[in-house]
């Protein structure tokens, strides 16, 4: 109960946000996430396409195609309750409405990168805490994925300030990140 009530709350929150402060923010989000040791080091990079009020990545995905390093996206495949990702090279077109309305990688250009060829996923949630720990939409699909990845892949939740709380409730199925990146 306590999970949804925080999960009602603070999507509720994202929804409200006026697009400029999320522009704004995820600015800074994306900068500070680029500073990063991880993120200079990453040869592939995963990230999650934002939507409804998220932080946005699609500014971070454009950015670091640039920069001439690998991109995935994750696909959920519901028949067996598993999220995988696929790389991609345009965001504009290689990009489709999915489930839920979340963008996914079209049927065509899907290019599965196994976990152990990440460097680093940038994970959403609907909150983090400090330790990592990470209260997502209820599926379980990210919590899946995470425990799926090597050791060594770098784990990074991004959010809004008002999306870090003191503590999130865990049950023994979560699955926590690394660090989190919050403006």
């Amino acid at each position: 109960m306590l999970k949804n009530n925080i999960r009602k709350e603070i999507l509720r929150k994202l929804r409200e946000q006026d697009e400029v402060i999320i522009q704004r923010k995820s600015s800074l989000v994306k900068r500070e996430l680029f500073a990063t040791a991880e993120f200079k080091k990453a040869k592939t990079v995963m990230y999650y396409v934002s939507f409804n009020g998220e932080v946005d990545t699609l500014m971070m995905i454009d950015e670091t195609l640039k920069m001439g390093k690998t991109v995935a996206v994750p696909a959920i495949f519901e028949e067996n309750h598993i999220l995988k990702s696929f790389g991609i090279k345009d965001r504009e077109k290689d990009l489709v409405e999915g489930r839920f309305g979340i963008p996914r990688p079209k049927e065509v250009h899907k290019m599965e990168i196994p976990p152990e060829e990440l460097d680093l996923v940038v994970v959403p949630g609907v909150a983090f805490d400090s330790d990592g720990n990470r209260l997502g939409r209820g599926m379980g699909y990210y919590d899946r994925f995470l425990k799926s990845l090597p050791d060594r892949v770098t784990t990074i939740g991004i959010c809004f300030d008002f999306q870090k709380l003191s503590s999130v409730p865990v049950d023994s199925h979560d699955f926590p990140v690394k660090k989190v990146i919050a403006a």
